[in-house]
């Protein structure tokens, strides 16, 4: 939540450095773990990091066919394209990115990196030549989600106190089981 909050100062530290001895990850949820530390790379503007991140991640997750996370890779890619290259570079990367999750009409992946993405949505609602109709959705939703984030950022957080105690105990790095047996 920090992380689609924008706020990677209270974003565990184990999640913020790519330490993931700290926590116990199946083999399937390492992409899960990976998609996080990459938005958290994405945040602090780690571009050299994260492209190698995007490098390795499809790797990774092909064998599982997370078409998801292969999206969400992609955006990351285009993040990247468009700090270290300029911003045609990351609009030809997010082109491909939007491409790939027409096909399955996937929009969560961008709406939860609309921060990242608006500008260059901008130059590509001017020459997106895929389906209208998608790429219209896709621009609404993260428009909207943008507007949300900066008037949700100033409000406090609602969680109950086992909601943050539970929290603390996933920060820590403990397994659902253990945070169960413990509460």
């Amino acid at each position: 939540l920090d992380l689609c909050m924008g706020k990677l100062d209270t974003v565990a530290e184990w999640i913020r450095n790519g330490d993931e001895t700290q926590g116990s990850f199946m083999r399937q949820g390492k992409s899960f773990y990976y998609l996080v530390h990459g938005k958290a790379l994405m945040l602090a503007g780690d571009a050299i990091r994260l492209d190698a991140m995007c490098d390795t991640f499809p790797t990774l997750v092909g064998q599982f066919h997370n078409h998801w996370g292969l999206v969400v890779n992609q955006i990351y890619t285009a993040a990247v394209a468009c700090k270290l290259r300029g911003r045609a570079a990351g609009v030809t990367e997010l082109d491909k990115a939007l491409r790939t999750g027409e096909k399955d009409g996937l929009v969560m992946p961008f709406v939860e990196n609309a921060g990242q993405l608006m500008e260059m949505l901008k130059v590509l609602d001017r020459q997106y030549t895929g389906s209208r109709e998608y790429f219209t959705r896709v621009m609404t939703e993260c428009q909207h989600y943008h507007m949300k984030l900066d008037q949700l950022r100033d409000e406090p957080a609602l969680l109950t106190r086992r909601e943050k105690e539970i929290l603390v105990l996933l920060e820590e790095g403990y397994k659902h089981e253990e945070i169960g047996k413990r509460l």
